[in-house]
């Protein structure tokens, strides 16, 4: 019946807002079944309150993956206070959502990836605050990984080591471990490595024995 309504319309407007009226019929109901799987009261705090809808979605059989954001890392000014306090908000978020799923019964399905767009420089400027930085880190909670390591290494100047990446060891004249090499790793875990999709998204960096 979508289909039929929508070729009889020849504006792009009209056909757009088709799709945007089909989408939110089909939401709507979908979107019940969440309900089940909600506590009886939502949290207070922004981390936890995307944690218990995003579990939720994931529990109800509608979701398999989810971003949750929180703010407040670009500290030009008084870093230590304000990311003391943002990074604190963070672990108590990253404890809660475990636990919750482990509540849910879907802990053993969820993989966890903490990271930033960018980090922070290894020097204070003038305002207390510290600027943008390329050299960063990401850590990843996954089922069956080993876990309780690290992987990589920074100099005292916050500039990144080289690998052999075969190994994950530091190696002179190695080379950098990358985004691309995460993301990579990452299609491979997830059984999307040399598919379509994969393919037609093309990485240069390979996948490697992060996990």
């Amino acid at each position: 019946r979508h289909g039929r309504r929508k070729s009889a319309s020849n504006l792009p407007r009209a056909r757009r807002t088709q799709d945007l009226l089909f989408t939110g019929q089909l939401s709507a109901s979908t979107l019940q079944r969440i309900k089940t799987f909600l506590p009886a009261e939502l949290p207070t705090q922004p981390l936890r309150q995307q944690a218990v809808v995003a579990l939720a979605a994931i529990a109800a059989g509608i979701s398999v993956s989810v971003n949750l954001t929180l703010g407040g890392f670009d500290t030009h000014s008084d870093h230590e206070t304000l990311h003391n306090i943002r990074l604190t908000e963070l672990l108590d978020g990253i404890d809660f959502l475990l636990r919750t799923a482990e509540q849910l019964g879907i802990r053993e399905r969820i993989m966890l990836m903490v990271g930033s767009d960018f980090s922070r420089t290894p020097v204070y400027n003038d305002e207390g605050g510290k600027d943008h930085w390329s050299v960063g880190s990401m850590m990843f909670i996954k089922p069956g990984s080993p876990g309780n390591r690290v992987i990589g290494a920074t100099d005292e100047q916050q500039k990144p080591r080289s690998l052999d990446l075969a190994t994950l060891s530091l190696a002179e004249g190695g080379q950098r471990l990358r985004p691309e090499h995460i993301h990579q790793t990452l299609r491979r875990d997830l059984g999307l490595e040399d598919t379509a999709l994969d393919n037609a998204f093309a990485l240069e960096g390979e996948a490697l024995p992060l996990f």
